[in-house]
């Protein structure tokens, strides 16, 4: 994103969430598995469920349409619709869940400058 007097925690917690629906897409498993993206930005994902305009509602739509693309592409790998689970749920930011101590550490990596090559990124984040 950038240098941290110029961005949110908000949009940082968004866009972690915008890579793991843009992963997601990239990488839906074959077996009809429930697929889930976990974060601890509690207000990000309260933001999903509002309706009206909110600061950062480009975050808001490229999450929500990031969604609705890993659903199509598993549709389309399927020959058609699928009943697998694609979600967002909360985690405590300090929870022994698989993978979030990878996660965190790569973040970390991000924030101190850490690049992935543009071409890797979904288009939002170019």
């Amino acid at each position: 994103l950038g240098i941290i007097s110029e961005h949110t925690t908000y949009e940082a917690e968004a866009v972690s969430i915008i890579m793991g629906a843009w992963l997601l897409k990239r990488n839906i498993p074959i077996p009809i598995d429930p697929s889930s993206i976990l974060t601890d930005g509690k207000s990000v994902i309260q933001a999903l469920d509002k309706k009206k305009p909110a600061p950062a509602q480009y975050l808001r739509k490229a999450i929500l349409d990031g969604m609705a693309q890993a659903r199509a592409i598993d549709t389309q790998r399927h020959g058609g619709p699928t009943n697998r689970e694609i979600t967002i749920r909360w985690i405590s930011g300090h929870s022994k869940v698989k993978g979030n101590e990878a996660a965190d550490a790569e973040a970390k990596k991000a924030a101190a400058g850490s690049n992935s090559p543009l071409f890797s990124l979904p288009p939002i984040l170019r």
